[in-house]
């Protein structure tokens, strides 16, 4: 997961609760918005 998408999402009000986790040709975190919504926003290496 790119640190800029991490970024912006935390400038959103998102609490990064684990990651970004970068392996096996991909990555991915697991986020919380406010209000509980709890994303998990991945990116492939084959996009």
């Amino acid at each position: 997961m790119k640190r800029k998408a991490m970024g912006r999402c935390e400038a959103a009000g998102a609490q990064v609760l684990w990651g970004p986790y970068d392996g096996k040709g991909r990555s991915n975190a697991m986020v919380r918005f406010p209000g509980g919504y709890v994303a998990e926003p991945r990116q492939s290496s084959d996009l």
